[in-house]
C-alpha cells in the first residue's frame, strides 16, 4: 500500500471471513489507512456462490468440479460475490492500475466480471493461475488477455513454503518466453 501513496487505494477482496478478518486486524495494527477489506469473492457474477471450505483456507474454490471442492471431508461455505465492472459502475472503487488476481480456479470468471474495467482502463494485470482447479483454465487466461491486447508472459514458479518465520523460498522460476525477466531463484521473500 506505501506504493500507492497515502491518496491511494488498495481494494483486497477475501470472500472467507476469517480470513478477512485476519487481514482486517493486520491492517488495522499496522495503522495501515489506504487498504479497503471488502469480504467478497471476486467473479463474473454478483450474488452467492458456495465454495469449498477446508481448514487449510488456501485452496478453497468454487469450482464444484475442482478435486478439492469434491473432496467428501471438507465442508462447504456460502459467500457474497461481485463483478469489477459492477463495483466500477456503482462508484464503489476508483479505476485501478493494477489488479493481482488469485482466485483458486476462477481466474476467467474474474477477467470476464472485469471486461469493462479492463478495456477501458487497461491496468497491468498480475494473474495466478494453474489447472488444478479447471483443467485448461490457464491457457483460456492468456488467450483472453493477448484477445484483449495484452502481452503475457508466462512464468512456472516452483515454491517451497517454510513456516519458519513465515518465508517463502521461491526454488525455482522458469519463464517459458524468450523475453527474460529479472528474478532471482533461490531468493527468500519476507
Amino acid at each position: 500500500s506505501s506504493l500507492v501513496g497515502p491518496k491511494g487505494r488498495v481494494y483486497s477482496f477475501e470472500p472467507f471471513p476469517e480470513i478477512s478478518e485476519k487481514l482486517r486486524k493486520n491492517v488495522e495494527s499496522n495503522k495501515i489507512n489506504n487498504i479497503e477489506i471488502l469480504n467478497y469473492a471476486v467473479s463474473n457474477k454478483t450474488g452467492k456462490l458456495k465454495f469449498s471450505n477446508s481448514n487449510d483456507l488456501s485452496g478453497n474454490t468454487y469450482i464444484t468440479s475442482s478435486p478439492l471442492y469434491e473432496n467428501p471431508d471438507k465442508s462447504i461455505i456460502e459467500v457474497s460475490s461481485v463483478h469489477l465492472d459492477r463495483l466500477l459502475e456503482n462508484d464503489c472503487i476508483k479505476p485501478p492500475q493494477l489488479i493481482k488476481i488469485v482466485v483458486e480456479g476462477a481466474e476467467h470468471d474474474t477477467l470476464i466480471g472485469s471486461e469493462m474495467l479492463i478495456s477501458q482502463y487497461k491496468p497491468i494485470i498480475i494473474i495466478s493461475t494453474h489447472d488444478f482447479h479447471k483443467e485448461g483454465i490457464s491457457a483460456k487466461c492468456l488467450n483472453t488477455l493477448s484477445e484483449w491486447g495484452y502481452n503475457t508472459n508466462r512464468f512456472h514458479v516452483n515454491t517451497t513454503v517454510s513456516n519458519n518465520n513465515n518465508n517463502i523460498n521461491i526454488n525455482n522460476i522458469n519463464n517459458t518466453n524468450k523475453s527474460p525477466k529479472k528474478i532471482i531463484p533461490g531468493k527468500t521473500l519476507s
